[in-house]
């Protein structure tokens, strides 16, 4: 199946996943084989659009809904003809991570796991599970190995909601993990280019094995972060 294809599937998956609304363009630039989609709701996809290379026809649309804030700067991620445009109004260094890690998708493709977010109550814990419960039609799981943690699985099981409840919290707390045999290998393609480092973008090691690529969010009180792991894991083995 075509690999651009596949990636579209993915990104629209992520999204479902995201509390705030994005934008994402994916194709190539020579046969201008191109997916794009608002998704400015949790699991909706408002509109899809043709891509042009001058980015004229998305700027006429960014402008006739009034999501400039969401579109953001024109550009993207190139290479080898395929173009990655990935834009939200958290950070750009959000933005160009989740546009590089698509790119390694194409390479070697990256298996997504869950979208994760902290909470400082155990109110909003329990009230943002029993949306995501109501949501997906499925039932929490909570690993005996992690009893403050949460997680919420789609209709296939394949991917998953995480809450995670840490008292100590100023700010809200977000993530998102996939999965690679070798971690070091994705972050060091993330991480070895000009962008990064002048968006402030780190990385640190984790037990058993991950990376966390930490994005900085300097216009909005959240802590945004990147994890990759060596294995998927289900949540009920854990």
């Amino acid at each position: 199946m075509n690999n651009l294809y596949m990636l579209n599937r993915l990104a629209k998956e992520i999204g479902k996943f995201l509390p705030f609304p994005v934008f994402f363009t994916i194709g190539d630039i020579k046969s201008k084989d191109m997916y794009s989609s608002w998704l400015d709701k949790i699991g909706g996809v408002t509109n899809r659009i043709n891509w042009d290379v001058d980015n004229l026809q998305l700027q006429k649309y960014a402008e006739e809904s009034g999501k400039e804030d969401v579109y953001g700067k024109k550009g993207g991620t190139v290479s080898d003809n395929i173009l990655v445009a990935f834009r939200s109004n958290i950070s750009p260094a959000v933005n160009f991570v989740f546009e590089q890690l698509f790119v390694w998708s194409l390479i070697s493709p990256l298996q997504f796991h869950h979208f994760g977010q902290s909470y400082r109550f155990t109110k909003q814990m329990q009230e943002a599970i029993q949306k995501d419960e109501e949501r997906f039609g499925t039932n929490r799981i909570y690993p005996r190995s992690m009893p403050e943690h949460c997680f919420v699985p789609n209709m296939t099981g394949e991917y998953f909601s995480e809450h995670v409840y840490e008292s100590s919290i100023n700010s809200k707390s977000y993530h998102v993990e996939f999965c690679y045999s070798k971690p070091e290998d994705v972050v060091k393609f993330v991480m070895d280019s000009l962008p990064a480092k002048a968006l402030g973008i780190g990385s640190c090691s984790n037990s058993e094995g991950s990376i966390s690529i930490y994005t900085p969010c300097p216009d909005r009180n959240y802590n945004f972060r990147f994890k990759i792991a060596p294995v998927w894991r289900d949540p009920r083995t854990l």
